[in-house]
């Protein structure tokens, strides 16, 4: 269905509708949603894990004390 949207969104540019939208669209790879994110994903989770962990350690130290 999303590469009917994208055909259909590019077809109405092309017949000079919408194309108030083009600028936006080239500016974010041409409409393109499929883009790959996983690095931005795993470097989230990591600092994530990162706050989460200390956290969990001034709790304990906080529990000790």
């Amino acid at each position: 269905m999303e590469g009917q949207m994208a055909s259909y969104v590019d077809f109405l540019i092309r017949e000079d509708r919408w194309t108030v939208l083009k600028p936006h669209l080239e500016g974010n790879d041409n409409g393109n949603s499929h883009h790959r994110v996983l690095d931005t994903y795993l470097r989230m989770l990591s600092e994530y894990r990162r706050i989460m962990d200390s956290r969990k350690a001034a709790l304990a130290g906080w529990i000790t004390s």
